[in-house]
Order: C-alpha cells, then sequence, then structure tokens
C-alpha cells in the first residue's frame, strides 16, 4: 500500500473542538460535482461539459426542474442542475446512453412567454 502524504490524510481525516478523529467510512461513495449554469460565464461557451454516461433526471425540490446526472470514465457522478434549453435537449436521451454536453453560451429568447430574457444554451450530443 502506497505512502499517503500529510494532506492527503489530513483531507481524509478531521479533528473535532472535543478531540474525537472523524474518518472517511470505508465503501465510500464516488465523488459527485456539480455545475451550475448560473455559475458559467460567455468563457465558457463551447466547452464540453460533461462527457459520459447519462444515468437519467434527479428532480429537484428547490428548483422544481429537473437535473441531469452522469457518470465519467474516471467513476465520479456530475449533476449539472436544470437551466435554459437543457431540458429539453435531454428529453429525448434515454438513460446509460454516452452522451457529450456542450455549453453553447446564452442567448436572448426571441418568443414565447419569456421573450426577451436571456437562456443557457447546450448540445446534447450521443455517442456511436
Amino acid at each position: 500500500m502506497a505512502k499517503q502524504s500529510a494532506a492527503a490524510v489530513a483531507a481524509e481525516t478531521a479533528t473535532s473542538s472535543s478531540g474525537r478523529t472523524f474518518k472517511r467510512p470505508s465503501g465510500d461513495l464516488p465523488q459527485l460535482d456539480f455545475i451550475r449554469p448560473s455559475k458559467l460565464t460567455d468563457n465558457d461557451a463551447g466547452k464540453v461539459l460533461v462527457e459520459g454516461l447519462y444515468l437519467g433526471p434527479v428532480a429537484n425540490e428547490m428548483t422544481k426542474k429537473n437535473d441531469f446526472k452522469f457518470q465519467l470514465e474516471n467513476g465520479s457522478q456530475v449533476i449539472i442542475n436544470g437551466a435554459g434549453n437543457l431540458g429539453y435537449r435531454m428529453s429525448n436521451i434515454a438513460t446509460n446512453t454516452v452522451v457529450q454536453v456542450i455549453y453553447s453560451g446564452r442567448n436572448k429568447i426571441a418568443k414565447g412567454p419569456m421573450a426577451g430574457k436571456m437562456s443557457h444554451g447546450f448540445s446534447v450530443l450521443i455517442a456511436e
């Protein structure tokens, strides 16, 4: 077994003010990251946000929208919060499909009840 650096051990354990020591449980879940479209900027346009296996929609009680969960090749998981036209783009994607999600930037909505407002745009490609 490889020796861990002091920083790695510190990241895996913590001591409370009462002197208790805490560590990660064995069999810990894979890393889970969140992508919030509200934090994306014009500099992110054209960026591949996720390339991996689509695990399906996840209900978000706060926003009353679906978020979307993916598993990357390294085993970590990513959830992209629902925004803009991502829900529309994901509506025809079956779970367990390998996809690539690309952020295309913010665009002004041309018509409908949200006309004139800015919306986040996405492209979703499926693997052949």
